[in-house]
């Protein structure tokens, strides 16, 4: 009798379904002539744990993505914050850098004023920078901000000129009518004049002594005090500011704290303009 091979791909089921009719038909006809040979189709173990590793692979590569994502997130808020920061310091730079190339000109136009045969200064020639007055070769302003001695001087140095220095009675009389006839106490301002290097011994901000023939301490003839300035009323007096009773006598210095903020007047050479050139 030959034998032959039949093959069968089917689900478990089926396969079942199959082999009982298949065995009811031999029992009830001739012996098999054929040899049913049935290949159920069942998923490989191999195979399954293979799709595992690649599902447990992508999910490591997608923790790494984003892990590399979070990085990359902080790196550009670094950089962001980073940028602000240099933004500001070149908004600075480049401040200062103006005000040095002001200063450098106004420097520059000193030094051609000293060196050349300038024109004879005067409020026509519009030699002082705005908001600053004219007076006999100089420029003087008066601030409306408070501020230390120290730092008032700084100030002054900062706009190109240097805390007042007065050097005759007419220049003491002129910044009296300009700026502190009716100056009460608490705005009158600070003036180059100090003696906090030795005690009594008063020197202008260019270390030039006081002279005695040119000097308008308050005598202080009203007050209860009695003793003229200046008196080291309170400690730390070694700075001197004017304009108390400037409306009433032309001697209206007075002694006071160097760390109490106050106004300040200023004074800069007058930078007149030079004559054109002649052939």
């Amino acid at each position: 009798m030959t034998m032959c091979q039949k093959n069968i791909q089917a689900s478990p089921d089926q396969y079942i379904s199959g082999w009982y009719d298949s065995v009811k038909h031999e029992k009830n006809n001739n012996p098999p002539s054929c040899l049913i040979v049935s290949v159920v189709s069942v998923p490989d173990g191999s195979n399954m744990t293979s799709l595992q590793a690649e599902e447990a692979r992508f999910a490591q590569m997608k923790d790494n993505l984003t892990g590399k994502l979070h990085e990359l997130q902080d790196s550009y808020k670094r950089l962001q914050n980073e940028t602000l920061i240099i933004t500001f310091q070149k908004e600075l730079l480049s401040s200062g850098l103006r005000d040095c190339e002001a200063n450098l000109t106004r420097v520059k136009d000193l030094l051609a004023t000293i060196q050349g045969n300038p024109k004879e200064c005067n409020a026509d020639t519009k030699p002082c920078s705005p908001g600053w007055e004219f007076y006999n070769g100089s420029c003087y302003f008066f601030s409306n901000d408070k501020r230390t001695w120290e730092q008032s001087q700084y100030a002054c140095i900062r706009d190109g000129g240097h805390l007042v220095i007065v050097e005759s009675q007419q220049e003491q009389e002129f910044i009296i009518q300009k700026f502190v006839r009716n100056t009460d106490f608490d705005n009158s301002p600070w003036i180059g004049l100090t003696d906090k290097k030795q005690e009594g011994v008063w020197v202008w901000m260019d270390n030039t002594t006081l002279d005695d023939s040119i000097k308008f301490w308050d005598p202080n003839i009203e007050t209860f005090s009695s003793r003229p300035e200046p008196n080291d009323w309170d400690p730390g007096e070694d700075c001197a500011r004017m304009g108390q009773r400037c409306s009433s006598r032309i001697k209206c210095w007075f002694d006071y704290a160097c760390d109490k903020p106050c106004r300040r007047i200023c004074e800069s050479r007058a930078v007149c303009e030079r004559p054109a050139a002649t052939s």
